[in-house]
């Protein structure tokens, strides 16, 4: 599937605000979208989830505030699409979403974490549960609905995420995935993604689906960079085309940086691009690689990222 593509104004509508006070609240660091984050205004297209993260911030600002409820949904905004991706699977059932906040048991210090209203809440290590917010996404989605319907929006009533278990769910999980690792995350939280995700790639490698380059060093491997080609609407960035490139899975292992092991996989990837005839190409760098390729400013680096 294609996910919809709205206005900003149409996203507003549907998550129950208005232009003037979404642009207020985007000045007091209140704006929220599923995908756009910090960057509400800056983008003239949104999509349907959007306006369910608008939605959601708006009954978590009731337990935490409108100010820290918008940061929080930014920030846990891959746990948002999952859990709306859950709900537009099987209508048949509620999916919700549970902001779980935490007290550290030596220190006092807090913290806070979102899961799946569906799964059972475990207790964390070192860690006393101090409250669970829990919200039904699936009733906010009706309530996006509604709201859309009752503006005339067209382009609601087609699932509002793919299946957890697609093609297309995976290509737009994978950069939380790669940010969640560079991010410093233990092996143990991204586990359970990253066995669903081999379950779902050996198929696409054997079709073709999938592909990409190994590079090795001393005869082992040591960087790899994946690429697929997923269908999206013309745009104005490619116009005739129906169709990007998506680069995934970019790494490089440590000892083997800085000798332009990633900018070769990026040559590849690009000469592949032109062979196929592909006119837009989608990569998402996480914060550590931005800095890494900032820094690099001569010929012997990466390229200067924009």
């Amino acid at each position: 599937m294609t996910l919809t593509r709205i206005t900003r104004a149409e996203a507003w509508l549907a998550g129950g605000t208005h232009l003037a006070r979404e642009k207020s609240a985007h000045t007091r660091g209140q704006a929220v979208g599923a995908f756009s984050r910090g960057l509400v205004l800056a983008s003239e297209w949104h999509c349907p989830a959007d306006a369910v993260a608008m939605r959601t911030a708006k009954t978590l600002a009731e337990s935490y505030g409108m100010t820290s409820a918008a940061a929080l949904t930014r920030v846990v905004g891959h746990v948002v699409l999952a859990v709306i991706a859950t709900a537009e699977a099987d209508r048949t059932k509620d999916a919700a979403i549970a902001f779980v906040d935490l007290i550290h048991a030596a220190t006092g210090k807090r913290a806070l974490m979102a899961c799946s209203g569906r799964e059972p809440i475990d207790a964390v290590e070192d860690y006393v549960i101090e409250r669970v917010t829990t919200i039904n996404v699936s009733f906010v989605i009706c309530t996006v609905r509604a709201a859309a319907a009752r503006n005339r929006l067209v382009g609601f009533t087609e699932p509002f995420m793919p299946a957890p278990n697609s093609t297309e769910y995976a290509v737009i999980m994978a950069p939380y995935v790669e940010a969640i690792k560079a991010s410093g995350r233990t092996d143990a939280m991204v586990q359970p993604s990253t066995d669903a995700f081999r379950e779902w790639l050996k198929p696409r490698l054997d079709d073709g689906s999938y592909f990409g380059w190994i590079a090795r060093l001393d005869g082992t491997e040591v960087a790899g960079l994946g690429m697929m080609v997923i269908d999206w609407p013309p745009h104005p960035s490619h116009p005739l085309q129906s169709h990007r490139g998506y680069i995934l899975n970019v790494f490089v292992e440590p000892r083997a940086r800085s000798r332009g092991l990633a900018r070769s996989l990026m040559d590849m990837a690009m000469e592949e691009a032109k062979r196929r005839n592909l006119a837009y190409l989608i990569l998402h760098a996480t914060a550590m690689a931005t800095r890494r390729c900032m820094r690099s400013s001569d010929g012997a680096g990466p390229p200067r990222c924009r």
